[in-house]
Parts: structure tokens; sequence; C-alpha cells
């Protein structure tokens, strides 16, 4: 049996999921990685750089998975919104 994450959601509202930890860690590494890498970025943006870097690993799943572990970073604490960003962007939480 895969060993698998409990996820939070922030839309829709309070939801829970489990993603598979060896996915959900690939996912978090690449987003991880490019906020590194490029500084804040918007939601768009991040998206783009991580499909494009695991679509080949996780297929057509690539843009769910990061929607789901994107958000879920956000809840935990590990990446935020920069406040009166405008678009909105995503940093890594110092």
């Amino acid at each position: 049996m895969k060993e698998s994450v409990t996820t939070f959601l922030t839309v829709p509202a309070a939801q829970v999921m489990c993603v598979e930890r060896a996915r959900y860690e690939v996912v978090r590494h690449s987003i991880l990685k490019n906020l590194y890498a490029y500084g804040p970025l918007t939601h768009e943006q991040l998206g783009a750089l991580v499909e494009n870097h695991l679509k080949l690993k996780l297929n057509d799943l690539a843009a769910w998975h990061y929607i789901v572990v994107e958000q879920d970073l956000e809840l935990r604490g590990e990446i935020r919104p920069v406040p009166d960003s405008s678009p909105q962007l995503i940093e890594i939480n110092l």
C-alpha cells in the first residue's frame, strides 16, 4: 500500500484530500525550488513552471496536483501570499 499525505484545501472550503506521498513530495519540491529560484510568482506563473517541470512525471495530473499541494503548503505556512501585491504573488514563508 502506498503511503499518502492528507492535504487541506481552501477551495472548496475546508476540503480534505489524500495524495500519494511520493507525488506530493515531488510537487512540493518543484513549488519550493521555483520560488527559491525566481522569487515571488503569481499562481499562474508558478503553476506553469511546476506543470512544465512535472508533465512527464505526472502526465495530465500535474495541474491537479499543483493546485492541491500549493493550497496545502499555504495552509501549513510553508508559502504565503505577498501582502498588498497585485496581481497576487506567492512567496516562501521565511
